[in-house]
């Protein structure tokens, strides 16, 4: 009797292995290969290539990346300005410009809003759009910085 009760219990392991193994197969096999997503909420997107290399943050203001200039790294808190948007890196990984939108003191108890465009040179800003506006006013520029 022992031994039939343990071929039975041989006999249902097997079963069970080979229904798991076919419904991993299933899934594999029949799950959509390009998935589509008609919205996708996410703080921070960070594109890398091959290599790991930063090539593109897309981030809300809270998440926003850390300086990468010449190499080095410098904190967030080193930002002139905080914005939300897209930042776009070098080959080297460095910062080569972005889009953002933000908010700031003027320095007066007021704030300004804006948004800018800029392409940068290696440590600096180069050529940018920018525009700003507060409650009473508001300017757009053309920003060219020859270093």
């Amino acid at each position: 009797m022992q031994a039939s009760q343990r071929a039975i219990r041989i006999a249902i392991a097997w079963n069970v292995v080979l229904t798991l193994g076919a419904l991993g197969l299933a899934i594999a096999v029949f799950r959509p290969r390009d998935a589509r997503f008609t919205e996708l909420s996410v703080e921070r997107i960070n594109i890398e290539d091959a290599g790991g290399t930063p090539r593109m943050v897309i981030t809300n203001r809270d998440r926003f990346p850390d300086l990468v200039l010449a190499g080095k790294h410098g904190r967030r808190s080193d930002r002139k300005v905080l914005p939300a948007g897209i930042v776009v890196y070098d080959e080297q990984g460095n910062e080569a410009g972005g889009y953002g939108t933000t908010a700031m003191s003027d320095g007066h108890g007021g704030s300004l809003a804006g948004s800018m465009l800029i392409f940068d040179y290696g440590a600096s800003e180069a050529i940018g759009l920018v525009q700003r506006h507060s409650a009473t006013s508001g300017e757009a520029m053309l920003l060219v910085s020859d270093p």
